[in-house]
């Protein structure tokens, strides 16, 4: 499965010149928790909410994206497999990955769009003229993943 199947493709940005109390608010009413700084369609840094809150709670509500964003992000081409994400998150301290296709930005994948896969369950890529399927347990009965 590739990363292009199941990121969002409504990202929602910011500018590094935006201060943190518009990125606060950026954050209540979309219900995010990650926002990519960029520039055009060129990914220039990512802002969390873990990062903005502390900002803003000691009173920085006028400080710009600029000074609190990390600017060394990891990137995932839209091309790339789900596993090949994963292993990009794990291991690291990031909740998502900006995608990117022939350098520009084009969606965002998640942990939590991760953890919504296994959850819903997934078929199995087969071998040669082999066909498997993941399986969830419910209540001691197992019984085939449904897909949606």
């Amino acid at each position: 499965m590739r990363v292009r199947e199941i990121m969002k493709k409504k990202v929602y940005t910011v500018a590094p010149s935006d201060t943190v109390n518009a990125v606060v608010n950026r954050f209540r009413t979309n219900r995010i928790h990650h926002l990519v700084v960029a520039s055009g369609h060129k990914v220039v840094g990512l802002v969390s909410h873990h990062d903005i809150h502390r900002i803003a709670e000691s009173g920085g509500d006028r400080t710009q994206v600029s000074d609190v964003m990390t600017s060394d992000v990891v990137t995932i081409d839209a091309n790339a497999t789900v596993r090949e994400a994963a292993n990009k998150m794990r291991g690291r301290v990031i909740g998502c990955l900006p995608v990117t296709a022939e350098k520009k930005l084009v969606g965002i994948i998640t942990r939590s769009d991760l953890v919504d896969l296994i959850g819903r369950g997934s078929l199995i890529p087969a071998r040669k003229g082999e066909r498997r399927e993941m399986r969830t347990q419910v209540a001691g009965r197992v019984r085939p993943a449904t897909r949606r």
